[in-house]
């Protein structure tokens, strides 16, 4: 992504910039966490993420068995969400945001680290305790990524095979 003199010298790209202005639809914690899931889906940045959960957070999606716990089992929950995918793109179609929790509606779209095209929805709840996630849990049907042993695959490579917690 090009960078504007404007943005430069913060190191953002527009695509983050524009995540930024989509804040009049999140508040303040939400829009934290979509701005540093772009840095993570288009830097490969997993501190910026791994920073917003408490150290006895909870992650998990439909891929997982049990949820990864701590901030350290938030970092590889990440780590290997960005790892599956060769470039992933995530929009925020709504946010809605209240004291302790969000909700964020949301489509992604790329392709997995196979080569392989993907696009599919989701909605994600985030809890928050004392401004950080204390709980994040992502609600898709996995199976809108595709029969097929490379889309089912991605699906699987979400999931860390071992927990750091």
């Amino acid at each position: 992504m090009g960078e504007t003199a404007e943005g430069a010298g913060r190191g953002e790209s527009a695509r983050e910039r524009a995540a930024a202005s989509a804040g009049a639809r999140g508040t303040a914690k939400a829009q934290r966490f979509v701005e540093a899931l772009y840095r993570l889906e288009y830097k490969g940045d997993t501190d910026s993420i791994a920073s917003l959960f408490a150290d006895d957070a909870e992650v998990s999606n439909p891929t997982d068995d049990e949820p990864h716990r701590g901030r350290e089992g938030a970092r590889a929950f990440w780590s290997k969400y960005r790892q599956s995918f060769d470039h992933v793109h995530s929009a925020f179609r709504n946010i809605v945001e209240a004291d302790d929790a969000a909700l964020l509606e949301w489509s992604s779209e790329g392709r997995t680290a196979a080569g392989d095209d993907f696009a599919y929805d989701g909605v994600s709840v985030l809890e928050f305790e004392r401004g950080e996630i204390r709980r994040f849990r992502a609600y898709f049907d996995p199976r809108a990524l595709g029969p097929g042993a490379v889309k089912t695959d991605a699906v699987r490579a979400m999931t860390p095979t071992e927990r750091a917690d």
